[in-house]
């Protein structure tokens, strides 16, 4: 077998001037895969200042994108909705500022992806974990977090959806996105097919959960939508037997204030609650509401029920545990209805383990069950 000359790694060598085997690399070489001509793509900067805008395109591919990304590395400490409540910050980790106070809402976008990339604070970096295209996707959909917190609808103006449209019509594709100083917005031609291709088997009934599946390609639960139809009544009215127009507008209020506002707590229902107990035996609460605001507004509801429950006090009352059951009834495509209980128990004065071996008021012992509220993944 033939021994071919080799040098080992920063072996001596008598054939170079300067005696090293590894040679320097010639000026101007790149690794292959690693030309990075584009500063502004790449570090977020330009002549050594932060960008103002995206150096990528804004389209709804990459604000889904960005809230994916967002959920997996960012929810952890900046919560949902970017305001640094996340559960580790609950569980005693450093709270990091929200991203809705005026220092960081007028940042520049290259600022956040300079963060994301070098770390700042007590946040580690995230450049050998996040890729360059899904830093940018977090910092479009950081961008949306904060310009949609702001808005409400009294806000908005009147022609505003009307102003969007017509740029999408104008433009000839098949889809718009946008993100603005009120809000984020998609628009795109709704497939038909789906619809039409069942309707040609079975009539489906109007305005139902499986008529939106259908034109959407997605069931979300307790999604607000208005809509505009134009169909054959099948022999039951209740029902269509043919479509060939529908457009639907799918809207949602992520403003803060509008979520506080429907969030609401039970706080009054526990002080009056507490009241009616007597004061020579031990007591316990149950409160129960309809949770059908949305997943958003129940995970603020479930927190600040939560925070005020740790801080009850039930002025010399016996109260040991309080119950919060919260029922979600819906009606999803594939089902007539359907029935969700969450509940949680808090241990105000308890002298034990919480007394219920059966925690629901409504579902059944048989009923599938799981831990965790019924907005949370159960995946996660």
């Amino acid at each position: 077998m033939h021994d071919q000359p080799r040098y080992k790694p920063l072996a001596r060598s008598e054939f170079f001037a300067d005696g090293r085997a590894a040679r320097p690399l010639p000026e101007g070489t790149v690794a292959r895969g690693g030309l990075r001509e584009d500063e502004a793509l790449y570090t977020g900067k330009a002549g050594g200042a932060f960008i103002e805008q995206l150096p990528v395109p804004l389209d709804s591919a990459l604000l889904r994108r960005g809230q994916e990304r967002y959920g997996i590395f960012c929810t952890p400490c900046h919560g949902l909705g970017g305001y640094g409540d996340g559960m580790i910050v609950q569980r005693g980790y450093r709270k990091p500022s929200s991203f809705h106070v005026d220092r960081l809402r007028n940042e520049k976008a290259g600022y956040f992806f300079d963060v994301l990339t070098n770390g700042f604070g007590a946040m580690p970096d995230y450049a050998s974990q996040i890729p360059v295209s899904d830093r940018w996707a977090i910092v479009a959909y950081v961008r949306a977090l904060q310009l949609s917190a702001h808005a409400t609808v009294a806000d908005v103006p009147a022609d505003y959806l009307t102003r969007h449209t017509r740029q999408w019509m104008a433009s000839g594709r098949s889809s718009l996105a946008w993100q603005d100083d009120i809000g984020q917005g998609l628009i795109e031609e709704l497939d038909l097919r789906r619809l039409r291709a069942v309707l040609a088997e079975d009539d489906v009934l109007v305005s139902s959960s499986r008529m939106l599946e259908l034109l959407t390609g997605r069931y979300i639960r307790n999604a607000n939508y208005v809509q505009m139809l134009r169909i054959k009544y099948a022999d039951n009215p209740r029902y269509m037997d043919d479509c060939d127009l529908a457009i639907l507008l799918a809207w949602e209020t992520t403003a803060r204030v509008a979520i506080d506002a429907r969030a609401r707590d039970v706080f009054r229902k526990l002080v009056e609650a507490n009241d009616q107990l007597p004061a020579d035996r031990p007591g316990v609460v149950h409160i129960g509401f309809e949770a059908i605001e949305g997943d958003v507004v129940e995970r603020l509801r479930y927190e600040k029920i939560v925070e005020n429950a740790r801080q009850f006090d039930p002025r010399g009352k016996p109260l040991e545990w309080v119950y919060c059951h919260y029922f979600m009834p819906e009606s999803p495509p594939d089902q007539a209805w359907a029935f969700d209980e969450t509940t949680q128990w808090f241990g105000i004065r308890s002298t034990g383990p919480h007394p219920l071996g059966e925690v629901f008021l409504v579902l059944s012992e048989t009923a599938r069950s799981r831990r965790g509220p019924h907005w949370a993944d159960p995946s996660t």
